[in-house]
Parts: structure tokens; C-alpha cells; sequence
């Protein structure tokens, strides 16, 4: 398109006798410019605004479609007879220059978001359309093959450029609709603008100024492709969206919840928030939640009646005692013939049961008219909130016991009970790996914790996490750390969007000079690797049987509360690992790192354990914990057990 330098220049009368070749040149490097200058231009003053950016576009598209429309349709009136064409044809000339220019270089910014290692081929790209503008030029015609073959680059390289779309991953649900409906116009105009080209040769204006080459149909072909194979990602991407969306309500119900526990919220607020928030995340037609609050029972109803909430009552009273767990589904209510005898409508039931001592603490009831509408998804999601809700509410009434006439003696029993009950009774059943853990409390309680999770895919998640404070506030804050993390492992999230909600879980529930540093390890076994994060916890001891060398993962990595925004993302890195029969991995707590001897002060330190793990028998974790743990009472003498200790020994097997 950048060909209209022959009309521009004799528009200008600088097309000399004898210059012809000085006149190509000129135009060459003038339009040129245009290219290089616009592209570098528009893509520097663009704020990053997809809405914008596309309103943008299809309000130049549409009104450069209008003024192609504007001489035919003024042919015939004698004051545009009259009129120098050649003015309209340089003026439509720069138009189209221009505007196809800013598709080019806003689409390209699009294609590179989080593409930066893809940018050289895209200035390969910039290249293959910078010779269109040199082909145009020269003096004799190519054969056609030539031609044929640089219009097929030209499209199979927007064609590649046109599956990077991770701009898409900016977009909010609303945002995706608005693109999604901008898309459709714009689709509709650059195709438009493409076929103003192809057929238009009739069009006076179009005789003189347009004439055929790849500029027009390279930048052309590569805006129509990207807006539609754009258009295409954002409708199949749609359903994922919304997905996330609904994962993202949840989690931020999760964290709500546990706010709420926090601030010490009346137990009628907590209790109808939790109810709001599973008929929400259910998308129940109607139900019910019933709690006792100060022995008085009290009752939230949403679109249901009494006479319902009666027959329904006496139907679970039966059906609980046959089940006999506090939380079950029917996704069939109409089988039963308890039902059926007295013409309810609901066809699916989702019932949770909170119990202290046999009495009956909170009850929720969801019902639904659709068989389909509450799936596994669905239960466990409710399963969680209402876990959470029962764990803070057992914290609750067992410091209140606790806490009753008691002081200081009484606060380090409930701490140490809070911890104790906190650690896994047992090591996970996993037949790739031999785990073993040294669990040992000091004389004031600490925050030191571990965990483990095993997922839908068979990976196994190992966490050892240390909570800032002694004492019983670090013993609570454990308890809500551990919380978040059981909560945030059901959703099977990636380890960086795990670790971004833990922080911000973190971040709400802590108080401002609370924070907490973890180790988390996510083994596959299929792919015989492991993940690691380290967020400002000791590092991790590596071992490779096969080479035998070891190192620390010392991986950066800052503890999670520490920066409460999104900035957090920048200072962790998630490691990976593949792993060997026999190599292991050593976790461990800063009660082994800082323990110091009585004798000089000097601490064990990390040059201690590994030497400890070094002159180990490797043949089971077992004995390398115990190992570890027996030179470190042998250094600390007086001053072992100062501080919590917690060593966990990970060895790969077959």
C-alpha cells in the first residue's frame, strides 16, 4: 500500500524527466519512514487498554470505509467534477497508510505480551512487510512463483502470530464481552477494507492511487487473521473464564470467612455469611440454615416455606441416622419415596451438620430443582466452607474453655495442644517416596508446622512452615496458616497461583508484624520430578544418589505477609527437579539452623547439618532424621529444645 509515492510525487510534480530513479528512492524511503516511524510510535504512547485500543481501531476502520464510499457517490455532482482528484486520492493514500500501521503495530503489541522471546521473529516479520514496500518500487516485474511464495510467508507468519493471545489472561469476565462484542465490528471492517481493495479498481479514485502490492495485502491479511483467530480465543476461552471466576468467588469466600473469625464476628453474622456464600457457590434454589445461639435456635431462610422446611426436616432425621456422617449429597432427591409421598419438588439435596457433644451446633440445607445442578464440585466446595467455619468454630469454644480464670501456665497447654493436634498423626501414605518426620516441642511453643496433601492427580504436596511469634498467638496463627493452605490445596491450583492466594490469605488474616515462611515440595511421580518454593523458610538439602553430590535449594524466596500486594509474585521462584531411586530431600526448621552451643554460642548451623547428613545411613529416612537429631542434642547439650524442632527426611524410591 505504501506504492502511492508514484501519485504523491507527481501530485507534487517532482516526477522529473530523468529522475525516475531518484523519485523510486525517494518514495522508498519515505514511505518506509511511514512504516518504521509509525509502528515505533504508536506502540510507545499506547497505554495498555484493550477496550480502548479496539474502540480505536473500529472507529478509524468504520470512517476510512465511509471515505471510500465518498466518490462514487459525489461523482456526479459538478462541483466534485470540477475538484482536483488527485487531493482525495493522497488524502485516502495516507489514510489507509496510517490506519494500517496502527493495526499492525497494535496488533503486534497484543502478540507479544508475554512473548518478549518471540519478539526478534516478530521484527522478522516487520521485515518481510518493510520489502513489500522495495518490491513495489523496482522497475521490472518478478515471475509469479516469487510473488506467490512471499504472499504465502507473509500469511503463514500472521497466521503464527495470530495463536498469541496471553493478553486474554488480563481480561476480567466483563472485559472479555466487551472485546468479544468489539471484536465482531471489527472483524467485519478489516475485511471490509480488504475487499475496498481487491475489487475497488472500479472506483476512479482507487485507479489512480491504489495499485496492486503486498504492503496492503500483507498488513491486511495479518489484521483480518488476528482479529479473527482473536475473536475465536476469547469465545472458546469464555467458559474457562468463567470457571476461574467462580474458583476465585470461592477462594475469596474462603478468606472472608476466616476475616471474619478473626475480627471475632457475632456468631449470627458468621453463620448467615457462611449460608449467603454456599448458596451462592451451589447456585441452590432454596434452603436453610438452623444454629443455636445462646441455647436459642434460630433459623435463615431463602425460598422456602416452613410447611417445606418441616417435611424436609423429618425426611433428613432419617436419612442422617442411616448415613451416619455430618455431610452427604443426593443428587436424586426424587427417588426416595419419603419425597415423592409428600409432593416436594426438589429433586437434589446438599445437608452439612456441625455437632459438639452430641448436640447440634449449625445445619445447612440446599435444595435445587434440577438433578444436575450440584455436582461433586459443588459438595466439596461446601465441604470446605463449612469445614472451615466448624475448625474455627472448635478453636473458638476450646480457647474459651481454656482461657477461663486461666493466665500464662494455662495459655502454653493450650498452645501446645493447639500444635500438637495441628502435626499429621501419621506420614502420608505414599508408596514413591520413604518419609519420615522428628517432631519436638520446646518449653515455649513456637509456630512450626508441617503438612502434606495428596491431589486428584496422585501428586503429593509436602509443607513445612514456621509462623513468626511463641507462645499461644503463634500457635492461633498456625492454626489459620494451616487453614489457608488445606483450603487453597483442594482447588489443585498451579504453585505460583498458590502461593500469590496464600499470601494474600496471609496477608488478611495476620496481624501487620505477622508473617509466615514455608518450604512447599509438589512431587509427580509420573514425570519423576518435584516443585519447589521456598518462601523465606531454611533451605531445602538436595541429595542425588547417582552422582552423590548434595546442595541447598536456596532459591529466593520471601515469606509469605511480608509484602501484602500483588508485588508478591516477584519475590518467589518456583524450582524444578527431576529425581533419581534414592535421592533425597532434607527439610528443616530453623530450631536445628540456630540452636547454639553453651560452650562458645557458636550455632549448629547449616554446614553441620549437612555434614550430619553426609556421614548418615541413607538407607531410610528414618535414620537420617534420627541421625541429624542425635548430633544435635550431642552439640546443644543444656540448650537443646530451646526452640521447636522439626527435621523431615524425603528419600525417592523406585
Amino acid at each position: 500500500m505504501l506504492l502511492y509515492g508514484n501519485e504523491i510525487v507527481s501530485f507534487f510534480d517532482l516526477g522529473r524527466n530523468g529522475h525516475s530513479f531518484l523519485e523510486a528512492i525517494a518514495n522508498m524511503f519515505f514511505f518506509a519512514g511511514v512504516l518504521l516511524t509509525g509502528n515505533y510510535y504508536f506502540r510507545k504512547i499506547h497505554f495498555f487498554n484493550l477496550e480502548a485500543l479496539l474502540q480505536n481501531i473500529l472507529v478509524w476502520g468504520l470512517i476510512l470505509m465511509l471515505l471510500f464510499q465518498l466518490p462514487p457517490t459525489l461523482e456526479n455532482f459538478p462541483f466534485y467534477q470540477e475538484m482536483n482528484t488527485d487531493y482525495i486520492s493522497v488524502f485516502l493514500t495516507f489514510s489507509m497508510v496510517i490506519y494500517l500501521v496502527y493495526v499492525l503495530s497494535m496488533f503486534g503489541t497484543l502478540a507479544l505480551i508475554n512473548h518478549e522471546e518471540k519478539r526478534i521473529y516478530w521484527r522478522l516479520f516487520l521485515s518481510l512487510i518493510l520489502l513489500s514496500v522495495f518490491l513495489a518500487f523496482i522497475p521490472f516485474s518478478l515471475p509469479f512463483p516469487v510473488y506467490l511464495t512471499y504472499y504465502v510467508l507473509i500469511v503463514c507468519s500472521s497466521i503464527y502470530f495470530s495463536f498469541h493471545y496471553k493478553w486474554l489472561n488480563y481480561l476480567d469476565y466483563d472485559a472479555m464481552k466487551m472485546v468479544f462484542l468489539l471484536f465482531i465490528p471489527l472483524n467485519i471492517v478489516n475485511a471490509g477494507i480488504l475487499y475496498f481493495y481487491i475489487v475497488g479498481s472500479d472506483l476512479v479514485v482507487l485507479e489512480s492511487a491504489f495499485h496492486p502490492n503486498f504492503f496492503i495485502y500483507g498488513t491486511a491479511t495479518f489484521g483480518c487473521l488476528y482479529g479473527i483467530f482473536s475473536f475465536l480465543a476469547v469465545l472458546f476461552y469464555f467458559p474457562i473464564q468463567k470457571s476461574e471466576r467462580k474458583k476465585a468467588k470461592d477462594i475469596d469466600n474462603l478468606f472472608a470467612i476466616q476475616e471474619r473469625v478473626l475480627k471475632k464476628e457475632e456468631t449470627y453474622d458468621l453463620f448467615g455469611f457462611l449460608f449467603n456464600s454456599s448458596f451462592e457457590a451451589c447456585k441452590a434454589k432454596a434452603g436453610w440454615i438452623r444454629y443455636l445461639r445462646h441455647n436459642d435456635t434460630k433459623m435463615i431462610t431463602r425460598n422456602v416455606n416452613l410447611a417445606v422446611i418441616e417435611k424436609l426436616s423429618a425426611f433428613i432425621e432419617g436419612y442422617h441416622k442411616k448415613k451416619q456422617t455430618d455431610s452427604w449429597v443426593i443428587f436424586d432427591l426424587q427417588q426416595q419415596s419419603a419425597i415423592r409421598k409428600e409432593k416436594i419438588p426438589y429433586t437434589s439435596m446438599i445437608y452439612c451438620k456441625l455437632e459438639n457433644e452430641g448436640k447440634m451446633i449449625m445445619e445447612i440445607v440446599l435444595v435445587s430443582e434440577e438433578k444436575t445442578r450440584f455436582d461433586q464440585y459443588s459438595f466439596q466446595m461446601m465441604n470446605t466452607y463449612f469445614n472451615q467455619a466448624k475448625l474455627a468454630y472448635e478453636n473458638a469454644e476450646l480457647l474459651n474453655e481454656r482461657l477461663k480464670g486461666e493466665v500464662l501456665q494455662n495459655e502454653l497447654k493450650i498452645a501446645q495442644e493447639i500444635q500438637i493436634s495441628l502435626i499429621p498423626e501419621k506420614p502420608p501414605e505414599y508408596k514413591y517416596i520413604d518419609f519420615h518426620a522428628v517432631v519436638k516441642q520446646a518449653n515455649e511453643v513456637g509456630g512450626d508446622f508441617y503438612d502434606y496433601h495428596i491431589n486428584s492427580k496422585n501428586e503429593l504436596y509436602i509443607i513445612i512452615g514456621d509462623v513468626t511469634g511463641k507462645g499461644l498467638p503463634a500457635a492461633i496463627h498456625m492454626a489459620e496458616a494451616k487453614g489457608i493452605i488445606q483450603s487453597l490445596l483442594q482447588f489443585d491450583l498451579p504453585m505460583e497461583e498458590f502461593m500469590l492466594h496464600l499470601n494474600r490469605g496471609i496477608g488478611i488474616c495476620f496481624q501487620k508484624n505477622m508473617f509466615l515462611t514455608l518450604s512447599i515440595i509438589k512431587i509427580n511421580p509420573s514425570k519423576k520430578k518435584f516443585q519447589y518454593i521456598r518462601a523465606g523458610h531454611c533451605p531445602a538439602l538436595y541429595y542425588e544418589n547417582i552422582s552423590e553430590v548434595n546442595r541447598f535449594l536456596d532459591e529466593k524466596g520471601l515469606g509469605a505477609g511480608i509484602i501484602r500486594n500483588d508485588d508478591y509474585k516477584n519475590y518467589f521462584k518456583v524450582y524444578e527437579q527431576h529425581y533419581s531411586a534414592g535421592d533425597v530431600i532434607l527439610l528443616f526448621t530453623d530450631g536445628f539452623a540456630e540452636t547454639n552451643n553453651p560452650a562458645n554460642g557458636e550455632e549448629f548451623g547449616y554446614e553441620r547439618i549437612e555434614k550430619s547428613f553426609l556421614n548418615s545411613d541413607k538407607s531410610e529416612a528414618k535414620k537420617i532424621t534420627t541421625k541429624l537429631d542425635q548430633n544435635l542434642e550431642n552439640f546443644a547439650q543444656e540448650n537443646y529444645l530451646k526452640d521447636d524442632l522439626l527435621v523431615i527426611a524425603i528419600k525417592f524410591k523406585e
